[in-house]
Parts: C-alpha cells; sequence; structure tokens
C-alpha cells in the first residue's frame, strides 16, 4: 500500500508477449497481464472466482 493507504501493484519478472496489436507485459505465472494504450494501462487479473477482471491505470 503507498502513503494514502490505495492498493499498489508492481509487477516484477515479466516479459513482452506480442499476441495482440503493441506489445504487453504479462507475469511469469500467465495470471497477470499489462498493456498500455492511449496513455493509460490496463491491467487484467483473476477474480477468486477464475473470471478476468480489468482495471484500468493512470498516473497521478
Amino acid at each position: 500500500m503507498d502513503q494514502d493507504g490505495k492498493e499498489v501493484l508492481s509487477v516484477g519478472n515479466a516479459h513482452n508477449a506480442p499476441a495482440r496489436p503493441g506489445a504487453y507485459d504479462v507475469s511469469d505465472a500467465n495470471n497477470l497481464r499489462w498493456h498500455e494504450k492511449g496513455g493509460s494501462g490496463i491491467l487484467n487479473y483473476p477474480a477468486s472466482d477464475g473470471r478476468m477482471l480489468e482495471t484500468h491505470c493512470s498516473a497521478r
């Protein structure tokens, strides 16, 4: 968590996986995906029920 109590995710050990236009990063466990688009980022991650969720991120 950061100083404001918000969750912060740092994805280390990632590699580029060019499976769609533009490169995106995939975690070694293949359960986190980071894609940059239009000046923001999109994080895909698994929910506890197995569905993949998507969160849009932008710089502060």
